[in-house]
């Protein structure tokens, strides 16, 4: 008898070490939809002055919601986000994607807008063990800029946050390719973006490791 009520317990203990189960797109963004590129122009802002023949700078506001599966314990965001304890069980973030390029080398052929660039930033989410992982793609950088992304997030109370290292030069195939799942985003707005911004970001209490 006490064997056996050993092994029932080992048997617990080893569940609930294992992680959870891979997460579907449903789970993670329930009936969420992209929206169309059409519906994000008046999410974007741009600079008093265009500098540079053949590009057109800004920024495109775009929010998003990542629900967080039951067990997850610890949510790693891109570094350098900005975020606060929310009240609910989602991840809801604003993305600012930004295009700041000189237009350099000079031989850029048809030039870039936000317009166009915009479609190739962007988030992704995934779970591995009981961690929700969520990052950014799209970015690249050169001496004379490039496009990056900025993040303000609220995330659920009792989970640990940290920050993980953004890739350079990584686009959606290969995000996908590697078990993430593109997040669905909708139009946004400065505004909205700074209202998130502009709350002190405070650490909950770290939840134990995986």
């Amino acid at each position: 008898m006490r064997l056996t009520l050993m092994l029932v317990i080992s048997a617990l203990v080893l569940v609930s070490c294992r992680g959870l189960p891979p997460a579907t797109t449903e789970s993670l963004f329930g009936n969420q939809v992209q929206a169309p590129a059409s519906a994000f122009r008046r999410s974007i802002s741009f600079p008093k002055h265009q500098f540079f023949p053949h590009v057109l700078i800004g920024s495109s506001f775009e929010g998003f919601t990542i629900h967080v599966p039951e067990g997850v314990r610890r949510i790693e965001i891109p570094e350098d986000t900005g975020w606060r304890v929310g009240s609910g069980n989602e991840v809801d973030g604003i993305i600012k994607k930004n295009l700041g390029w000189a237009g350099h080398p000079a031989d850029e052929k048809g030039g870039k807008t936000i317009y166009e660039e915009r479609a190739v930033l962007g988030v992704a989410a995934r779970v591995r063990g009981r961690t929700l992982q969520i990052a950014s793609f799209g970015e690249w950088h050169s001496f004379e800029g490039g496009c990056f992304n900025q993040f303000v997030l609220t995330v659920p109370p009792g989970v640990q946050v940290v920050e993980r290292a953004r890739p350079d030069n990584y686009l959606a195939e290969r995000m996908v390719a590697e078990g993430w799942r593109i997040v669905p985003t909708r139009p946004s707005s400065q505004k909205d973006f700074a209202k998130i911004a502009g709350e002190k970001a405070s650490q909950p209490p770290f939840a134990d490791d995986e």
